[in-house]
């Protein structure tokens, strides 16, 4: 039987918010299904029992995030349980990262080093490629480049914390990277990366399905380029925050927000916004950003303005 994801996540949100496990009938599944994921994450050390019916989560978010994205196969339920998908519907994935390294001694005879320790490498025009837990590393002359595995992810609350998650691993790779080539990486103590991607998707979202169903693709885009679009991966319809800087705080600070006020307008309306109007507001809040942006640029081109012309001015009352 291979873990189903979707009831992992019903299991640990209904432990969080009511200190219980989920209604197997709630989740059109049998009780001896559920007591099979159970018996797993307790032999796993991620649940326990505490008494009378009573469960508590024995692990902090981040290391969930990491069970849940080790997982041999990930497969959508037969069952339907989005309506438990509310502690962790955010997936980080599709990472790339350049470590900015230090002067290394013989960093230049690198491949010579690769071959005496039996490293498996590929020779490429960037320099050598070689691979960590299915993550690809590229060793270039003043850089190493990561690809994320890309059946990684980590599921989370927020864009913020699966970020936050991703990063426990990258720390640990960059220390499994200095074993390995016997080196330290840091730069004046410290590790120095820029992420060249990341991406942020929305598990399960109703915007996205809709445009799924419709065989289209919704991509929305600013000064800055590409930064949302609806996608399917892993048999889950997924709105994707995608700009390499801005991903984190698009899909927390503006899409969720936007979606929640959608809901809440559909809740209390009964009225279900179209496709096209949804597609209208966000279009809006790009506008929006656009004008945020401008406006500010201008105060702060109006407030050096200022600075210089009251320098002037003391100069010209220091002459008097």
């Amino acid at each position: 039987m291979h873990p189903c994801i979707n009831l992992y996540f019903s299991i640990f949100d209904s432990i969080k918010t009511r200190s219980r496990l989920p209604d197997p009938a709630s989740l059109n599944i049998s009780k001896s299904l559920l007591s099979y994921y159970t018996r797993k994450l307790v032999k796993d050390d991620i649940i326990e029992n505490i008494g009378y019916g009573t469960w508590q989560i024995k692990k902090d978010n981040i290391y969930i995030a990491k069970y849940i994205s080790q997982l041999k196969e990930v497969q959508k339920c037969t069952h339907d349980t989005r309506p438990f998908l509310t502690s962790f519907n955010v997936r980080g994935h599709g990472f790339i990262v350049t470590l900015s390294i230090p002067k290394i001694p013989n960093w230049s005879k690198r491949e010579q080093y690769l071959y005496k320790k039996g490293i498996n490498y590929i020779n490429i025009p960037q320099g050598q490629r070689i691979t960590i837990n299915n993550n690809k590393v590229w060793l270039t002359a003043k850089s190493i480049v990561i690809y994320l595995n890309k059946d990684k992810s980590y599921y989370q609350r927020s864009a913020k914390e699966a970020k936050q998650a991703f990063l426990y691993d990258l720390y640990k790779l960059f220390k499994n990277l200095e074993n390995l080539l016997n080196t330290s990486l840091k730069r004046n103590k410290a590790y120095r990366f820029n992420i060249n991607r990341q991406h942020y998707g929305k598990v399960h979202d109703n915007l996205a399905e809709a445009y799924n169903k419709d065989s289209k693709r919704l991509e929305v885009r600013n000064n800055k380029g590409l930064w949302l679009l609806t996608d399917r991966s892993l048999k889950a319809d997924e709105l994707e925050t995608v700009h390499k800087d801005t991903a984190v705080k698009d899909m927390d600070n503006i899409m969720i927000p936007f979606l929640n006020d959608i809901k809440g307008y559909t809740e209390t309306t009964g009225e279900v916004p179209k496709l096209s109007r949804i597609t209208q507001l966000i279009n809006d809040v790009v506008k929006n950003q656009a004008y945020h942006e401008a406006n500010i640029k201008s105060h702060i081109a109006a407030i050096k303005e200022l600075a210089r012309s009251t320098k002037r001015m003391t100069e010209l009352l220091a002459k008097k």
